[in-house]
């Protein structure tokens, strides 16, 4: 017969939004108990140490100006470190500038030139951070939605400065070149890159994940315990056990989440590619997001994390982050997708440079975040009901697609316990 456990609470899911519904509910004094099924807490946000250098789990960054990162996270634990305000472009073999001319007015002056969009589009740049800016951040979110294509057409863009800069910047944070999200998120993400800096912590994205967990007491983090069914009161786990909680927290990501809950927890997923490498000399020698201008490729963008932080690498390395989110180089094996990659870097920075590159390791992140299409953004107010009878839902799938909706799902959902 199978052991019955009966803690109060059950969280199911180490990410982000179960390490803060699980450190809320260690501040309140509740009885709970956090059940992951790998080795380490993190899920999606986790860095790993590979020859000294360390590499996050795909391209991530945090927005420091996010209200739930600025609730949760102590900034001088974490070191942040910052990037360049802007980017490069990389079009037609050339690297030009797209400065924020609030942060960097000369650099943006340097640039109004360019071939990046024409000087009227740079203009209607900071017309669209005013109105990103505009009201709380409530209102964002119940603003018509559009996809973010539709909204650019709208604000009048040139098909120039929307293919050589929006497509890739906006493809790396939404994990799509064709500009279907909505334009709610597309606001939402200009107002926290106008409000804040764009960071990492000094020793890789898993600190976020590392500082939510210290915070949790010993005996209530299970690790390598993974969840087989979950039903009302109950969860049956793989190696037979059964827990019996009065309330239990799903806070898987969505597909894990349908398996239990339904498939219409599960938006979908967008996926990423990336290829770090090693190089004796960083090919760009300041902490920058290099973009793809041209199109074409199986590059998105790319930048040397060792420069953002250099404890990214080891003494006299860099560390350089490769990024692919066109879908259709999901079909090349890793070993072709790196050829692709090294022959467009070559055309970037050089055969000899590029041919210097050790690879060090690919990942291939199929559901690095949920689908969201225009028509499927929610409200900043989203639902915190039980889905069933003392069964909550909570993650980046409900609570909005960045680390700030992971975030606040999960505080919701502890905010719905009250103290003891």
């Amino acid at each position: 017969m199978s052991h019955i456990d009966s803690p109060e609470v059950v969280i199911i899911g180490g990410g982000l939004a179960g390490l803060n519904c699980a450190s809320l509910l260690a501040h309140k004094g509740r009885e709970f108990v956090l059940v992951e099924k790998s080795d380490r807490v993190g899920g999606r946000v986790r860095t790993d140490v590979v020859d000294g250098f360390r590499l996050d789990r795909g391209f991530q960054v945090l927005l420091n100006a996010y209200p739930e990162a600025r609730r949760v996270f102590n900034n001088s634990e974490l070191d942040y470190q910052s990037f360049y305000p802007g980017a490069l472009v990389n079009f037609e073999n050339r690297f030009h500038r797209v400065a924020d001319p609030y942060r960097r007015f000369l650099d943006a002056v340097e640039s109004f030139l360019n071939p990046i969009g024409t000087p009227l589009d740079k203009f209607r740049v900071r017309q669209m951070r005013r109105r990103a800016l505009e009201g709380r951040l409530k209102d964002v979110f119940d603003r018509e939605e559009v996809s973010s294509m539709a909204y650019l057409e709208q604000r009048g863009f040139s098909r120039s400065m929307v293919d050589r800069f929006f497509r890739p910047f906006l493809g790396g944070v939404f994990l799509e070149n064709e500009l279907e999200t909505s334009s709610r998120q597309l606001e939402f993400v200009f107002r926290m890159f106008a409000l804040g800096e764009t960071v990492v912590p000094r020793y890789g994205m898993g600190m976020l994940s590392e500082s939510l967990a210290r915070q949790i007491p010993d005996g209530c983090l299970w690790l390598n315990t993974e969840v087989e069914d979950v039903g009302l009161g109950r969860i049956q786990l793989v190696d037979g056990r059964i827990l019996a909680p009065e309330t239990i927290v799903v806070a898987v990501e969505g597909p894990m989440c349908a398996k239990w809950m339904g498939k219409s927890w599960d938006p979908g997923s967008r996926g990423t590619r990336t290829v770090y490498f090693a190089a004796d000399q960083a090919p760009i020698e300041e902490p920058v997001l290099v973009l793809n201008g041209n199109g074409g490729g199986p590059v998105n963008h790319m930048c040397v994390m060792s420069e953002v932080s250099p404890s990214y690498a080891p003494s006299g390395q860099s560390l350089i982050s490769v990024n692919v989110v066109d879908q259709k180089w999901w079909d090349e094996t890793d070993s072709d997708l790196e050829r692709a990659i090294r022959k467009q870097m070559e055309q970037w920075f050089g055969v000899r440079e590029v041919q210097a590159w050790t690879h060090l390791r690919t990942y291939n992140i199929s559901h690095a975040q949920p689908n969201r299409s225009a028509i499927q953004t929610p409200s900043l107010e989203i639902s915190t009901k039980e889905v069933q009878n003392g069964i909550y839902i909570c993650g980046d799938h409900v609570g909005g697609v960045s680390i700030n909706g992971a975030l606040r799902s999960g505080r919701i959902i502890a905010e719905q316990f009250s103290n003891p």
